[in-house]
């Protein structure tokens, strides 16, 4: 059923000659994961940078340890710097960005588990969506990469 949604975004990207990203950290990949599962999708992905840890989000991806310390990660302020980040980091015209807790437990200092934040920049605007849920951890995550997918054919169709 989702590939239906990324072939429609592949649509969207050709039309408009642009180049995707991501960079993920609770759905571990799972976005580029399910974009490179259809043909074709070389041509429109760029890569993606599974910050899974805080230390790689700092030193890898270059999120401000300052943002970190204040918001912590699962914030939309990690988000939406793990997605400007990532747009310049894998030379993109568009990237996604995943932080939240996806569960089953909550460590100290982490939000509420369910709570998860999704960023996309593109053309320099910063579009950031916030989904609290009651699912289990990879219904969680599958939602994520869904819901991501189909706000960035939404974004494209308004263009």
């Amino acid at each position: 059923m989702i590939k239906k949604y990324i072939k429609k975004l592949f649509t969207l990207l050709d039309k408009n000659n642009l180049k995707i990203s991501s960079v993920e950290s609770f759905t571990g990949g799972l976005f580029a994961s399910l974009i490179t599962s259809v043909p074709g999708s070389s041509k429109y992905f760029m890569g993606s940078i599974v910050s899974y840890n805080t230390i790689i989000k700092e030193e890898l991806v270059k999120v401000d340890s300052n943002i970190i310390k204040d918001k912590t990660v699962v914030s939309k302020e990690v988000a939406d710097e793990m997605a400007l980040k990532g747009k310049d980091l894998l030379k993109s015209d568009i990237c996604v960005s995943f932080t939240g807790n996806a569960g089953p437990t909550v460590c100290e200092g982490d939000k509420e588990v369910g709570l998860t934040f999704v960023s996309v920049v593109y053309k320099d605007k910063l579009y950031s969506f916030k989904f609290l849920l009651k699912f289990s951890r990879n219904k969680i995550r599958y939602y994520c990469v869904k819901q991501a997918i189909l706000k960035l054919i939404e974004i494209l169709e308004k263009k």
